[in-house]
């Protein structure tokens, strides 16, 4: 090694230990400034210093602050679009809600009660089994359909009413107005039974029998009737 290769690293040896970290760091400014169009803030660093090492330091902050501050904006983006969701989410629900609460005050204005995942219309007057059934069509709904025990408690009232079980099509095969078999029944006692001879092949419910109140009747007869219309909440 050459004196002047010696000298010079004794002389880079002394500038390094004259350096002071704590000077240093105060020689950075940080410089912030914020973008009006996008209200996002760049952060800047200005490193005083001419040697070798003073860049080197410089560069590892300045590049530690950029990294820290693009997570930052990561995490802003994601909470904003976070809230964004939110807040679509809020604005469907609201509409959901007000529309549902509209249809059920229609419904409860034209006097339907709902029950079960159905409203449900009990007529003022009486009609034929087929009127009745092109009433509830109407209404975008059938005659009723009775599914279980607490749905055919729920419907009964004290009057005859006509509900939606037929054999006209074949006699002896009873089935619903939306075509399924019939499977669980509640006829009176010793129903359906043809009465003198007569064809009765539509079906009302009575209110004589808390238990079995089915009978089978002639379908040009007038009654009160029961539309059934479906509607999940």
């Amino acid at each position: 090694m050459s004196v002047l290769q010696r000298n010079t690293l004794t002389a880079e040896r002394d500038a390094l230990k004259k350096i002071n970290v704590g000077e240093f760091i105060g020689n950075l400014v940080f410089v912030r400034r914020e973008k009006l169009s996008t209200a996002i803030y760049e952060e800047s660093f200005l490193c005083l210093g001419t040697n070798c090492m003073d860049d080197f330091f410089c560069f590892c902050f300045v590049f530690k602050s950029i990294l820290k501050h693009l997570c930052c904006i990561q995490k802003t983006k994601k909470v904003k679009n976070v809230f964004l969701d939110l807040e679509s989410s809020k604005r469907n629900l609201t509409e959901e809600r007000d529309e549902l609460q509209m249809k059920l005050t229609k419904f409860a204005q034209a006097q339907w009660v709902y029950f079960g995942g159905s409203f449900y219309y009990i007529s003022a007057t009486q009609r034929s089994w087929q009127s009745s059934q092109y009433f509830c069509q109407y209404q975008g709904a059938d005659l009723v359909i009775i599914n279980s025990r607490e749905e055919e408690v729920c419907i009964k009232f004290q009057k005859r009413a006509w509900i939606g079980l037929t054999d006209r099509i074949q006699e002896g095969s009873w089935k619903w107005v939306d075509g399924t078999a019939l499977t669980q029944s509640y006829w009176r006692f010793g129903e359906p039974n043809h009465f003198k001879g007569r064809n009765e092949d539509c079906v009302e419910i009575q209110n004589f029998d808390s238990e079995r109140n089915w009978n089978d009747a002639q379908c040009a007869n007038d009654n009160y009737w029961i539309c059934e219309k479906n509607f999940d909440i």
